[in-house]
């Protein structure tokens, strides 16, 4: 099943990008830090950028290195996505093994798990939600192994899984509390302070590395805080989101998402009078993510958007093992709990297919998924029409809108820079992704960018300008120098594509290399101010 399930993943993930040339922003980020790292003009590890944590783009770059000869390298986020998507399954077969649940209902769920919809797009979308999922899985599987021995090196695995899903996602620091308070409970009250703590171990050193590893090379103990709360400003007409973000709207719109996306949760409450310390923590860690999500969407600090309870799918099938596993004793009242049993694992079974009806149906809903536009993926599983207005304001909502202006500025561009040409970018984009000369491109992750930007003639003969960012995050002495009028040569705008515009340096008396004009003399206009842009029928100069 776990192969099946990694082929699955792989298809779904080649039709989202190469049939209809769709990828979310932070999946090409990710794949682009962990190409930047190995691939480039200046490759070294804090190319990995400190925003996120670093599992989900270290992970990548085996996958990069395998498919960059192959010029696929744009590939590696959903190949990685699929990996651990299929490593997730045999995970939560151990976990029900553990458990003791009936071997049919560990193959159905397992089964009910690879074909939802919801998996395959958390297993395909290049994200980080199923590198999350696979390590959420991972604890479980080590809670569930210490719920049923006590033994220290099932606290010790418990541990190091809890602290390889903080590596992963910021998130796990939020479920880390209640599951090591779970885990504790399971003592006798006097070793509850020990045991919490030695569960917490491992992922306070794994903080503390993060936080030093941020400190000496972003020169902040807490960028990632710091860098977010300038790109976390949830917009203020978001359709996905209640109208009026009271707190109770909050809950109730973070409490319908759990009901659709992971209704299984519910059945840890049908095992809480048998082991009720044990699945106590494992429910309060469920419900810990989308609690924390309402507050921060009564306070507008997150966008919120479904796919961030994704992860929730992992807790609702090991809910219904843990309800329909015996206990770990012949405690009074057994008897009537094996009875109960057999009709709690048919229920769970029932429970997770409604589950996988519902969050099909609701994300196949435009306005219900946020700006995205994973609504697009489930409405074509559904046979419905893609077509769609956009939201926010944003042109990419359909899928072919997204990526084909990358590929053909790759293709126009890599013939001269296999002659050894060299462009700069002001923010790393796709064409960084996709191109298959790396090595050629100055790009804001090199250590000496603002420098070789602010002084270009000689350095680079392309820069590549994104529209959005006229004042970039790291390019802005890169645009003004461009912009700048120079004695020697001009920077011509050759090429106006969708979100990107391609630059050129000319040489004075020389002809352009690139673009509709390649052959001729550029004209002679007045310099244009920064961020506007011209078709490439009428080159812009800078210049004298």
């Amino acid at each position: 099943m776990t192969v099946v399930a990694f082929f699955e993943f792989l298809a779904a993930g080649w039709w989202m990008m190469y049939v209809k040339l769709y990828s979310l922003g932070d999946a090409t980020t990710r794949t682009l830090n962990a190409k930047l790292m190995v691939l480039s003009s200046d490759p070294h590890l804090g190319a990995i950028g400190f925003y996120w944590m670093p599992i989900p783009t270290f992970s990548r770059i085996p996958f990069v290195l395998l498919l960059e000869p192959l010029g696929a390298a744009a590939f590696a986020g959903p190949m990685t996505c699929a990996f651990f998507g299929a490593l997730t399954i045999p995970m939560l077969a151990s976990t029900g093994r553990v458990l003791g649940a009936p071997r049919w209902l560990v193959v159905t769920v397992c089964a009910v798990f690879a074909l939802s919809p919801l998996t395959i797009y958390m297993s395909s979308n290049g994200m980080s939600e199923s590198t999350f999922a696979c390590f959420i899985a991972l604890t479980l599987l080590a809670y569930a192994r210490w719920s049923r021995s006590h033994q220290v090196w099932d606290l010790v695995f418990f541990g190091v899984a809890l602290a390889l899903g903080t590596a992963t996602r910021y998130e796990m620091l939020i479920v880390a509390p209640f599951l090591c308070a779970g885990v504790a409970m399971q003592l006798p009250r006097a070793r509850w302070v020990r045991a919490f703590t030695l569960a917490m171990i491992p992922t306070l050193l794994w903080v503390a590395v993060w936080a030093l590893a941020s400190k000496l090379i972003m020169k902040d103990w807490i960028f990632f805080l710091h860098a977010s709360s300038g790109l976390t400003k949830v917009p203020e007409h978001a359709p996905w989101l209640p109208e009026n973000r009271t707190l109770a709207n909050s809950l109730k719109y973070s409490g319908e998402l759990v009901a659709v996306l992971a209704p299984g949760i519910v059945f840890a409450v049908a095992a809480l009078r048998r082991t009720f310390r044990a699945t106590f923590g494992l429910l309060a860690g469920a419900l810990a993510l989308p609690l924390v999500s309402a507050y921060q969407v009564h306070t507008g600090t997150s966008w919120a958007v479904p796919r961030f309870y994704m992860v929730l799918s992992v807790f609702s099938v090991v809910a219904v093992l843990w309800a329909s596993s015996p206990p770990t004793s012949n405690a009074a009242g057994a008897p009537r709990g094996r009875r109960l049993r057999p009709w709690l694992s048919f229920a769970g079974v029932g429970v997770l297919i409604v589950g996988v009806i519902s969050a099909t149906l609701h994300l196949a809903v435009q306005r219900a998924t946020g700006p995205e536009g994973e609504y697009i993926f489930f409405r074509y599983l559904l046979g419905r029409d893609t077509v769609s207005t956009p939201i926010l304001g944003s042109p990419n909502q359909l899928f072919e809108s997204d990526l084909h202006q990358y590929y053909v500025l790759r293709d126009e561009l890599d013939p001269v820079l296999a002659q050894g040409k060299k462009v700069a970018t002001d923010v790393s984009n796709f064409e960084t992704l996709v191109t298959r000369e790396p090595r050629q491109y100055v790009v804001p992750e090199n250590r000496n960018f603002e420098l070789v930007a602010a002084d270009p003639i000689g350095r680079f003969d392309f820069v590549v300008v994104v529209k959005s960012s006229a004042v970039s995050f790291h390019g802005q002495a890169l645009l003004d120098a461009i912009h700048a009028k120079t004695a020697v040569g001009t920077w011509v705008m050759t090429r106006d594509y969708t979100n990107v515009t391609l630059w050129e340096f000319v040489p004075t008396g020389k002809a352009l290399t690139t673009g509709p004009d390649a052959g001729k003399l550029p004209a002679t206009t007045a310099p244009t101010p920064a961020g506007t842009t011209t078709t490439a029928a009428s080159p812009t100069v800078l210049g004298p």
